[in-house]
């Protein structure tokens, strides 16, 4: 039985898939287990049971793939042109074209073919998080797009730092927009969607090249790109664009450099440009990045002592100089940057967690599509971890520079375990962010799996391409749901902060009112920072105390998912989320508006 049981395979795949979807719903510890046990037992049964046979596509399949690839993503952009909210056929045709990528990349001409087919990988990446921004600036995305547009707008209007916000301290990203908006004389809202993702789909070249360099095969890095263009967190904060989106990128060029051992002067000379202005956008990318550079220090010196090489610390003076500039900065804004972190981090050593305090029963539900493509993730990864334990294999692995690799990956497996165990972890160290930052090696690792996969039998691009669709598909959509539908007959919206209606509401406030308004937190930047509305209240504790003339209310927002108002006395974290009786309950105004959506009330 050299190729094994079909139908036991068969079974063996579809209880692994039930249990992958139970165990992330219900976050059950003990159904992970009974996961991980059926997992390993299917993989072993498919490694211990097939021959090793790599195969490619046939040369017309390339040529296919192609032609439906330029037809589906226009398609696709067409949609985007007469929907503000992207329908569920946008989604489908999203992973179509990600599995048509997949082809390409496993065909027989892939090689003479890659630098057409990753411009279609980087079509794709553009496709998924700045696509619908070009027809609809600053309607997509979350409120940090709408605080950053506004310190821009400040910063070109007085031509110089705006000093009204912490990012005056913080400048480098508002700086570089306003001057770029200055130069194109491109609007603000369109510039600053263009020039920022432009910066981030960089990420995607790097990681192009660092899986190339390591494996010396261009399809694999290929597979690691299109990989990215469809991830969660690569889509969620291209779509976002934060600062943390824009230190992201100067953290893969600078893991590139360092992979690669490129040590020229110029070269020095960018890794130093890059961490002067990684520190003067964000905090969080310093602090992230300062991890995996340590991780990879860490990798380095195993690498060195398995092979018997000569020691020597490598990239210690570019961390060195890295960690002296980002200490010097922050203790000379203040000290506030530098013990926060240190601060955040007594909890933990104390075994002592903070956890969120919510006042409300309208608990948020969990966002199924996210925990669907990241256990698509830990299954490839945990694939390869399998493998490596082969004797050769792992003869083999130690010899390289996966090692350093699969030390970078525990950014990201640190994230899983802190939203599948429930530990804030994230929250605890101010990075709550960093799925961001691990994303990439844990691509690097997946796309080793792939290739194992691949490698099995002819049903295994069968299998890689029914996860690669699952993987695009579950993705772009959970960032579209933004952690829960408003309208749960509607697949795939809202893919935007707020609906069409309550920007209107937005003009109508402006308009009509000139008195203090009580409204949540998220639809309060939106009238601040986009209507320059400056009568806004959102503090819960003034919305107790009744000391606003009117109260907006956005109904649909507050039926689904509650609604988050900024609190004071909750220490780190700083959002109540409110539920509808408890919003009713302090109303005693009597009702002037009520599009459907919103609803505001007069004192």
């Amino acid at each position: 039985m050299r190729y094994g049981n079909k139908d036991i395979k068969i079974i063996l795949l579809c209880l692994l898939g039930l249990f992958i979807v139970f165990s992330f719903i219900t976050q059950s510890k003990i159904l992970i287990i009974i996961f991980m046990m059926i997992f390993l037992s299917y993989v072993a049964f498919i490694f211990f049971n097939t021959e090793e046979k790599d195969f490619e596509l046939p040369t017309y399949t390339l040529k296919i793939s192609m032609l439906g690839f330029l037809i589906l993503y226009s398609l696709s952009i067409v949609l985007i042109y007469f929907y503000s909210q992207r329908p569920l056929l946008y989604f489908i045709l999203i992973s179509i074209l990600a599995v048509l990528l997949i082809f390409q990349i496993f065909s027989v001409n892939a090689y003479k073919n890659s630098k057409f087919i990753f411009l279609e990988i980087l079509a794709l990446g553009f496709n998924n998080i700045i696509s619908q921004h070009i027809f609809y600036p600053l309607y997509n995305g979350y409120r940090d797009i709408l605080f950053h547009y506004f310190v821009i707008n400040k910063t070109v209007q007085h031509a110089h730092v705006f000093e009204g916000t912490q990012y005056f301290q913080f400048p480098f990203i508002h700086i570089f927009t306003a001057l770029s908006n200055i130069i194109t004389q491109i609007s603000i809202q369109q510039v600053f969607v263009i020039i920022l993702s432009l910066v981030f789909l960089l990420s995607l070249i790097f990681i192009y090249y660092i899986g190339t360099n390591l494996t010396k095969n261009k399809r694999f890095g290929l597979t690691c790109a299109l990989l990215l263009a469809c991830c969660q967190p690569f889509i969620l904060w291209g779509t976002q664009m934060t600062p943390t989106s824009f230190s992201f990128s100067l953290m893969m060029i600078i893991v590139y450099i360092l992979l690669n051992k490129k040590q020229s002067f110029a070269w020095s000379f960018i890794l130093i440009l890059f961490a002067i202005s990684m520190v003067f956008s964000h905090n969080l990318g310093v602090i992230v990045t300062l991890i995996i550079l340590v991780l990879m220090n860490i990798g380095d010196i195993m690498l060195k002592r398995i092979n018997n090489d000569q020691f020597k610390i490598p990239f210690s003076n570019y961390l060195g100089f890295f960690v002296v500039l980002a200490i010097s900065y922050w203790l000379y804004l203040s000290f506030t940057f530098f013990t926060s972190f240190f601060q955040s981090l007594i909890p933990i050593l104390l075994g002592d967690l903070p956890t969120f305090s919510i006042s409300s029963s309208a608990a948020r539900s969990i966002n199924l599509n996210y925990y669907i493509s990241s256990g698509i993730l830990i299954f490839l990864v945990l694939i390869f971890m399998y493998q490596i334990f082969n004797s050769e294999t792992y003869k083999k692995f130690i010899k390289t520079e996966w090692l350093k690799i699969l030390l970078c990956s525990s950014v990201f497996f640190i994230f899983i375990l802190n939203i599948i165990f429930r530990i804030p972890i994230g929250k605890s160290l101010l990075i709550d962010r960093w799925e961001l930052f691990g994303i990439p090696f844990i691509i690097l690792i997946a796309t080793n799996a792939v290739f194992l996969m691949k490698k099995r039998n002819k049903i295994g691009i069968f299998f890689i391409s029914s996860l690669i669709f699952s993987f695009s598909f579950f993705s772009a959509i959970s960032v579209a749901y933004d952690s829960s539908p408003l309208n749960n007959d509607t697949i795939g919206t809202p893919s935007s902060v707020f609906k069409e209606s309550e920007l209107y509401t937005g003009y109508f406030i402006k308009k009509n009112i000139n008195d203090s308004l009580l409204t949540d937190f998220i639809y309060s930047s939106y009238l601040i920072y986009t209507l320059e509305i400056n009568n806004v209240i959102y503090d819960i504790y003034s919305y107790n105390g009744n000391s606003s003339t009117f109260v907006l209310i956005r109904k649909l927002e507050l039926e689904n998912r509650g609604l988050n108002f900024a609190g004071t006395k909750n220490g780190m974290f700083n959002e109540i989320l409110i539920s509808k009786n408890e919003v009713h309950n302090y109303i005693n105004y009597n009702q002037i508006y009520d599009d459907g959506s919103s609803e505001i009330y007069r004192k």
